[in-house]
């Protein structure tokens, strides 16, 4: 985020990003007006104008080829402190809807989507959308659900560069979504993992990056921060996120939540989440309880602390499956243990492609030559890794699958 002077853990963003992404539920019209730059005033579109600061000196051009008829241009000569972009006008949304944003770019350096919210006084305040990896010398689209924060009456989203080259936009959308539907649409799988063992880092992120899937890693903080043995360092844990895997809060020390006072729980959640924040550059949006363990106060506090989701954990099968009514903050992950073999994992991933439900994962060390209750063999984690991306089920990260959440 490099948007002047905010800091992104103030705001609540749902979103669930896809480059080339396919909506889940059906959307409403296009809130955007002149959403692909086709109407003109010149050299402007109209109902968009040029935005920038910081010490820079950006060259914004129009009309260029856009992905379909006009496109508008903006050109860093060099790497300076601030950003530029192409702004539509802001349009009306309602608190709490989920809207989907989609548009295409062509960069030839890495670029941002970001939103600014304003609230029915007037307040402006930004959020984080995507990072956007350059598209070369082809158009790539970006989706992104979006849950519209309370007292939010309008927003902008915009794609910015803030990096010496050129980026190129056109065809934007926003649409509320109708999320009635009953049911989710498809199978569903979510690979995450708890505590932040090195070995989730060594043997377990290059499988699937390897596969393609993007996965929820939850670290717990007072080990990364004092540098304890086998566990992550704060450098792996942002290379976590920079290659887009979803970083969650899974509390300072791996205490009972259930058995601390209000400012205990606080301290906990919030502490660890203001330091991953801080470290990725990220909002982080969904905590893991330890232990599993959570109360209607536990559930409170993790909902004031501007988390909006949460996930249990259970080693029974049965624990993994989610239907779409289940409260976003009592999602349940089954963790694999030596008891449950590779053909019963095999079948739930089955039963969730076929009943058309969430199954959540909650792995621990994945490494060899070492026992444990929760010790998953590399080999054996491939082999699950393999199996559900063979099975053609979706896979998605903890913020994604609850946007489908009722």
């Amino acid at each position: 985020m490099r948007v002047k002077k905010i800091p992104l853990f103030l705001f609540l963003l749902i979103l669930s990003i896809t480059l080339f992404g396919q909506s889940a539920f059906a959307a409403g019209p296009n809130l955007i007006q002149n959403p692909s730059l086709e109407n003109t005033s010149g050299t402007a579109p109209n109902q968009w104008s040029r935005v920038f600061w910081g010490n820079i000196t950006p060259t914004f051009t129009y009309p260029v080829a856009g992905h379909t008829g006009n496109g508008a241009q903006i050109t860093l000569p060099s790497n300076t402190t601030g950003d530029a972009r192409w702004s539509h006008n802001p349009v009306t949304v309602e608190p709490g809807a989920v809207y989907e944003f989609s548009s295409w770019y062509k960069s030839n350096t890495v670029t941002e989507v970001d939103i600014k919210y304003i609230s029915a006084n007037g307040t402006i305040s930004w959020g984080w959308v995507a990072s956007l990896p350059s598209s070369g010398n082809v158009w790539k689209q970006v989706t992104a659900n979006i849950t519209i924060p309370a007292n939010v009456k309008k927003v902008v989203v915009f794609n910015l560069i803030n990096k010496q080259g050129s980026l190129i936009v056109d065809d934007y959308s926003l649409a509320k979504k109708d999320t009635t539907t009953s049911g989710f649409t498809e199978g569903m799988v979510t690979f995450s993992f708890d505590d932040a063992w090195t070995s989730q880092y060594t043997n377990a992120l290059p499988i699937i990056q390897d596969a393609g899937i993007k996965g929820t890693y939850y670290i717990l903080t007072q080990p990364v921060t004092n540098g304890w043995s086998q566990y992550m360092t704060p450098v792996q844990v942002k290379d976590i996120s920079t290659k887009g895997q979803e970083i969650g809060g899974h509390t300072v020390t791996h205490t009972d939540l259930t058995t601390l006072s209000n400012v205990q729980i606080d301290k906990e959640i919030i502490d660890s989440k203001t330091y991953l924040q801080n470290l990725t550059g990220k909002t982080v949006n969904t905590l893991a309880y330890p232990y599993g363990s959570f109360n209607a106060t536990v559930k409170n506090r993790t909902t004031n602390a501007g988390y909006t989701n949460a996930r249990s954990a259970g080693t029974a099968i049965q624990n993994g499956f989610n239907s779409a009514t289940q409260n976003k903050f009592e999602i349940k992950s089954f963790s694999p243990t030596t008891a449950i073999s590779l053909n019963n994992i095999k079948t739930a991933i089955d039963q969730a492609k076929t009943n058309k439900q969430w199954f959540v994962f909650s792995f621990h060390r994945i490494e060899n030559g070492t026992t444990g209750e929760y010790i998953t063999s590399v080999d054996d984690f491939k082999a699950i890794v393999d199996y559900v991306k063979n099975s053609g089920i979706k896979t998605v990260t903890m913020q994604e699958g609850t946007v489908f959440l009722k």
